[in-house]
């Protein structure tokens, strides 16, 4: 496909233009900025009423700046401290997005670790009866670790699966299901009391 014609002199303007659009951008400022034809004791006031916080008052500006009460109505005090809260506040939450990322990095790394050290336990065959609970419960507070980390639910419902087992409950399957089986939460059934399908 053939490239347009693009005339020499269009594109020896175009810096022209973008340093009219860059000059009329940075001539325009922050609203907090000082403002054209405020004088630098009306902007001193502004900075003191906008440095009151959420509990600005005109009259405690007055007390100091005796003109400033013309000043805060010609350049818009409320407005631009108003500005000003905002501008603060999206620094605060971009501070607090950014630690919430570096948290949950080094929660998952934390969780990751966990589990390794529970798989590495176990590769070895060291793991004498009472510590197999331990390293079961390393390993499954290391994965919730890693997956709140990573913003993963630590529920997964959708992949609960059920089994049928014929009589109760074998002497070898895990002393978690035992002790539910014992307390009735576990439904056995014999071969005899299973519904036909």
């Amino acid at each position: 496909m053939p490239l347009p014609d693009i005339k020499v002199e269009s594109i020896t303007r175009l810096p022209e233009k973008v340093a009219k659009l860059v000059d009329k951008v940075l001539k325009k400022g922050d609203p907090w900025d000082r403002q054209k034809g405020e004088s630098n004791r009306a902007y001193e006031a502004f900075l003191m009423f906008r440095d009151m916080g959420v509990n600005r008052e005109r009259k405690v500006v007055m007390e100091i700046y005796p003109n400033s009460q013309n000043w805060s109505g010609k350049f818009d005090w409320t407005r631009r401290a108003e500005s000003w809260d905002d501008h603060l506040r999206a620094i605060a939450e971009r501070a607090m997005e950014q630690e919430k990322t570096q948290m949950a990095i080094r929660q998952a790394r934390i969780g990751v670790k966990m589990q390794e050290m529970a798989e590495r336990t176990l590769d070895a065959r060291t793991v004498v009866p009472q510590s197999v609970g331990e390293v079961v419960k390393l390993a499954e507070v290391g994965s919730k670790i890693e997956r709140l980390a990573r913003g993963a639910s630590t529920e997964n419902s959708a992949n609960v699966h059920v089994f049928k087992w014929d009589g109760p409950v074998p002497p070898w399957a895990p002393q978690e299901i035992q002790k539910e089986a014992e307390r009735g939460g576990i439904q056995t059934q014999t071969a005899a009391e299973q519904p036909s399908e």
